[in-house]
């Protein structure tokens, strides 16, 4: 017969089949209680309680920003009525939020990160206690805001300082956090240069070891890669724009000095062979056109002089991860897609076309939880 926390967790399982993530909360919250005596989550578990709270977040934190575009887009029209109604509403929103955000606070202070033992699940409620703390400061006020971005602060530091030190670069949960860490650089503390330092170093760091990536997190990791990567050509973008009229009157910088991902070809060569050997698939051949000086027209991608193709067989994902990287002293387009050759031996299997690139359009930041 299954135990009481068994059956929580099956509840819990049910009520996200269901998108029913209020209801899930509640099962989780069995979970953590019946784990009393100090005795750690499961994987499973934890995964769980961090599904339910992120879909009931998720769905307020979403409301919270439709409703205040709409009480600006009233405020310009000076309709005050309708923008009296709108705060109200908007403040039974935020109270929600409240209620949520002090719930798993709550948990992870009193229960969860104080039973962690392993590195991985330590770095992983201290993330999660910075993410909730920094949903709070999406919307607090005055000394609530500084409170909130304070203990965000804190506790992405502390699973930073774990992480560093017991986690490989490569871990999807370290690389979250950084993403989620970066993205709070950004938008509380509005410091554009810290968040872009410290997305462009984990995933630097990442792209050194991708021959370490086991199987099971190869696409978790790759995923958060190219959310960081994303992040940096967004926050960059921006950076260039607000800087344009200062950098018409000040000399031009070395590429070294621009947050750009820079690689050398000589370096973009070894991550393909690292990433290569670990896949036990010689690519060599397919890296075309290094630093080379004629146009060429393959499946629709024009590479024209100075500009790199990165032909990498069947391997979508490591294509859109190295897409767009700056080669130092050569160059490559932004967002270019890969070209994906066929196997040059064994089977006639056609590889998919790449789609055409699209425009680039900015988009709100992203965050891994």
């Amino acid at each position: 017969m299954a135990s009481p926390r068994e059956e929580s967790v099956y509840m819990a399982k049910l009520a996200e089949q269901a998108e029913r993530y209020e209801e899930m909360v509640e099962f989780m919250e069995k979970v953590v209680t019946a784990a009393d005596g100090g005795e750690e989550l499961t994987v499973e578990e934890r995964n769980l309680l961090s599904v339910a709270y992120k879909n009931v977040i998720g769905a307020r934190r979403a409301s919270w920003r439709i409703i205040s575009s709409i009480e600006q887009k009233e405020e310009s029209r000076g309709n005050e009525s309708h923008v009296s109604a709108i705060k109200g509403y908007r403040s039974k929103i935020e109270s929600e939020l409240s209620s949520i955000c002090e719930g798993i606070l709550k948990l992870l202070d009193s229960k969860l990160i104080g039973s962690a033992s392993s590195g991985d699940s330590k770095v992983f409620y201290l993330k999660m206690k910075g993410d909730y703390h920094r949903y709070l400061a999406e919307f607090k006020a005055g000394a609530e805001r500084k409170e909130a971005a304070e203990n965000t602060l804190s506790a992405y530091k502390s699973a930073q300082d774990i992480a560093n030190t017991e986690l490989a670069p490569t871990h999807p949960i370290r690389l979250g956090l950084a993403l989620n860490f970066s993205v709070f650089y950004y938008e509380i503390l509005n410091s554009p240069d810290r968040a872009c330092n410290l997305a462009k170093q984990a995933f630097d760091e990442a792209i050194a070891e991708l021959d370490t990536l086991g199987e099971e997190s190869y696409k978790d990791s790759t995923l958060i890669m190219q959310l960081l990567r994303d992040n940096l050509t967004l926050w960059t973008s921006d950076m260039q724009d607000d800087g344009a009229e200062e950098i018409k009157e000040s000399p031009k910088q070395d590429n070294e000095q621009q947050f750009h991902l820079l690689y050398t070809l000589e370096e973009l060569v070894i991550t393909l062979d690292r990433y290569v050997g670990h896949n036990s698939v010689d690519t060599r051949p397919f890296v075309l056109e290094l630093a080379g000086n004629a146009a060429r027209d393959n499946k629709k991608n024009r590479i024209i002089p100075r500009h790199v193709l990165l032909a990498v067989r069947n391997d979508e994902e490591l294509g859109k991860l190295l897409q767009g990287v700056t080669v130092a002293y050569g160059g490559v387009l932004p967002n270019i897609n890969p070209v994906l050759l066929p196997k040059k031996t064994g089977g006639d299997k056609a590889t998919k076309e790449p789609k055409s690139p699209s425009k680039a359009t900015k988009s709100p930041k992203k965050a891994a939880a």
